[in-house]
């Protein structure tokens, strides 16, 4: 067997497994009731078993960049030498966490649970905490060992807060989204570090146009974030919301080019020496 196959078989499979366990849960509402009141983010609950279709559709944006992404690895279609290139970890999580994200934000709009509410925000930490860690630890120069300890603790930590942090709210933010959004900081923050300070060699337009996806994904869902919001309309079928979650979705995709891009010339030396 082809050594890389992992990297495109194991995202494929759990695409398959969370489309069938999602599908499965709303239907025998595995989920739990339903939250009382409106539902968030704009769009009309409907009858029958999704909710809110816009906005539960457009995550399969997630899983079809991760599915690519797993693709372009498989393939190894990489730039530049690095611990995106060289491993089989790193590019497989980063596939597997937008995967995972597309199928937990699908069960929340479809149902409007705290399960998929939790859900939702965990494939949002795994994400968010791949980022910090990432650039931590090349900042750093740390272990592959010491990125995997952030990454847990950071989507440990985020998921604890998320479920017994209660209503507070930082900076007009849930605790939630909160931990969510300084994770993305400190992520930016030490991939500026890394650019313009150590001058590491990647492409830093990709960095910027992950960026700019993001930002602007950042001001649809909040002129879209409830009924009050000046682009909602509840009965539309192509919402703002849903226009938020396929941006993240390209722009994830322009993150992963731009870890891609880099080249590492200590990678390099240690694979030729083991050579």
């Amino acid at each position: 067997m082809n050594s890389r196959y992992p990297l495109l078989l194991i995202p494929l499979v759990l695409f398959i497994a969370t489309t069938i366990i999602v599908a499965f849960g709303i239907i025998e509402g595995w989920f739990g009731p339903d939250n009382d009141g409106i539902m968030a983010f704009c769009e009309h609950e409907r009858d029958g078993y999704i909710k809110q279709p816009a906005n539960s559709f457009s995550n399969l944006a997630f899983s079809i960049i991760g599915i690519y992404i797993a693709w372009f690895s498989y393939k190894n279609q990489f730039s530049g030498t690095n611990r995106i290139s060289s491993t089989r970890y790193y590019p497989l999580l980063f596939s597997c966490s937008l995967i995972i994200l597309g199928a937990g934000s699908f069960a929340m709009h479809a149902t409007d649970t705290a399960l998929g509410e939790f859900l939702d925000l965990f494939g949002m930490y795994l994400f968010s905490s791949f980022v910090a860690a990432y650039a931590i630890t090349r900042w750093f120069k740390l272990p592959d060992l010491g990125f995997f300890i952030l990454f847990l603790i950071n989507v440990s930590v985020s998921s604890y807060i998320h479920l017994y942090s209660g209503e507070g709210t930082y900076l007009g933010l849930s605790a939630s989204s909160f931990c969510f959004a300084i994770q993305l900081l400190v992520g930016v923050t030490f991939e500026l570090f890394l650019r313009y300070i150590r001058k590491i060699n990647i492409n830093a337009a990709l960095g910027w146009t992950s960026i700019s996806l993001l930002v602007i994904a950042f001001i649809i869902w909040n002129l879209s974030r409830n009924q009050d919001s000046i682009l909602c309309d509840p009965h539309l079928w192509l919402q703002g919301h849903a226009i938020w979650h396929i941006l993240d979705a390209v722009g994830t995709f322009f993150v992963f080019l731009y870890y891609a891009s880099e080249v590492d010339q200590s990678i390099g030396l240690n694979q030729n020496s083991a050579e």
